[in-house]
C-alpha cells in the first residue's frame, strides 16, 4: 500500500529568493507609525500608483527597487528587524505540486467514490463491525488508548491533540525532517498487517486507511489553492466517535480576513445522528446551523439557543444568526462534492 509520501508529488521552486538579500529601510517615525516592533511578520500588497508598481504595507506606499520583480496583487509577508527599522523579505515557502499526469493510487484517491465513513465505523462501539479497540491487540491497544479521548471532560487541547493524531501530517513531518509522532493511519497500518489476507476484516481497514489518505491529498489541495482545509475523527471512550472538518478560504484581493467554517457530524447514542455547520467570522461573530435527526433534540436546541448566546458573550464572542432544522442534512451530510462526484439537484 501506498501512501501520499508516494503519490507522484513534485515540489514547485519558489521563483524569487528574497530572504537575506533585500531590506527595506524605513525610518522610526515610519514605524512608530504603523506600530512596527522588531520580530512582526507584516503583509505587503503590490499595486500600481501611476505607472510605479509599489508595496503597500497597512495603507502606507513603499518605492521599493526589487519591486519589477513582482506583479499587481502579489503578497509579501516582511519581518520587522534592526530595532523596526528594516523590512526583511521573507521568501516563499516551496510548496507541493501534483504533476499533470498523477498515479494510479493519486487518481484512486482523488475519485474515492461518496460513502459512509469507514474509520467511524471502526471506531463505533455500537455499531455492526468489529470496534478497533476489539482489533487492537498487544502495543497496538496501548497506542490506541492514548489516542482515545473522553467527551465528558473534553478540552481545546484534546481537540489539537486529536487533529495532529489524526494520521494527516506524518508524511509533512517526516519530510520536513521532523519527528513522526504515532498517530492513527498509523495504529490502522499496523492491524492491517496483522490481519489474513484478503479478510473481510482487513478490507474494512484498508478502506479507512484509504479514507486518511484521501484526506491528506484534499488537505494538500487546498494548500495549493492557499486555503486550508482538514478533516479528522475524534475518538471516544464515552461517546460515538466525532467527524470534524474545518476550512478556510483564501484571502482575496480586498485583503479581508476570510471566515472560518466548521462542520461536526456524528451519531449519538442519546441524541441521535446530529451536523453542526459554524461559520466564525473575523468581527468574532458565530453563525451556526444544526440538523438533527431527532425532533425532540431539536426543540432542545432551540430552547437553548438563548443560553448558549449568554455562554458565548462571556468569551467575548457574539451568536449571530442560530438555525436548528429537525431534518437530516442535505447532500449526504459532510460529505462534501469532489472531483468525480455526483450531486443529485432533482427536486
Amino acid at each position: 500500500m501506498l501512501g501520499p509520501e508516494q503519490v507522484n508529488l513534485a515540489v514547485r521552486p519558489s521563483p524569487i529568493f528574497l530572504e537575506g538579500l533585500v531590506a527595506i529601510q524605513i525610518t522610526e517615525e515610519v514605524a512608530k507609525d504603523l506600530g512596527l516592533k522588531d520580530g512582526q511578520i507584516v503583509r505587503g500588497i503590490f499595486g500600481y500608483r501611476g505607472d510605479e508598481l509599489r508595496l503597500v504595507v497597512n495603507k502606507r506606499e513603499f518605492n521599493w527597487t526589487a519591486a519589477n520583480q513582482f506583479k499587481a496583487g502579489d503578497k509579501l509577508d516582511l519581518r520587522v528587524t534592526n530595532n523596526a527599522r528594516s523590512l526583511q523579505p521573507l521568501a516563499p515557502r516551496a510548496q507541493p505540486e501534483l504533476l499533470a499526469t498523477p498515479g494510479p493510487r493519486l487518481m484512486s484517491l482523488l475519485f474515492r467514490p461518496p460513502q459512509a465513513s469507514a474509520v467511524s465505523s471502526l471506531l463505533m462501539s455500537d455499531g455492526q463491525a468489529p470496534a478497533l479497540q476489539q482489533l487492537a491487540q498487544g502495543d497496538n491497544a496501548r497506542w490506541l488508548s492514548q489516542l482515545m479521548q473522553t467527551m465528558a471532560r473534553l478540552s481545546p487541547a484534546d481537540v489539537k491533540r486529536a487533529l495532529l493524531a489524526s494520521g494527516l501530517f506524518t508524511e509533512g513531518r517526516l519530510a520536513s525532517q521532523l519527528a513522526a509522532n504515532f498517530d492513527l493511519k498509523q495504529l490502522l497500518k499496523s492491524i492491517l498487517r496483522a490481519q489474513p489476507p484478503q479478510s473481510a476484516l482487513g478490507r474494512d481497514v484498508e478502506s479507512a486507511i484509504d479514507e486518511i489518505e484521501g484526506r491528506q491529498v484534499e488537505s494538500l489541495q487546498a494548500q495549493q489553492n492557499r486555503s486550508i482545509s482538514y478533516s479528522f475523527l475524534m475518538p471516544f471512550l464515552d461517546a460515538n466517535p466525532v467527524q470534524v472538518k474545518f476550512e478556510r478560504g483564501r484571502h482575496q484581493d480586498d485583503d479581508k480576513d476570510p471566515d472560518w467554517i466548521i462542520n461536526l457530524h456524528t451519531d449519538s447514542r442519546s441524541m441521535g445522528e446530529l451536523w453542526l455547520k459554524t461559520t466564525f467570522k473575523p468581527s468574532l461573530r458565530l453563525d451556526m446551523e444544526m440538523w438533527a435527526a431527532r425532533a425532540d433534540i431539536a426543540r432542545l436546541a432551540r430552547a437553548g439557543s438563548s443560553d448558549l448566546h449568554h455562554q458565548m458573550e462571556e468569551f467575548g464572542l457574539a451568536l449571530g444568526k442560530m438555525t436548528v432544522h429537525h431534518a437530516r442534512r442535505p447532500l449526504a451530510g459532510t460529505q462534501d462534492s469532489h472531483p468525480g462526484g455526483v450531486v443529485d439537484i432533482t427536486t
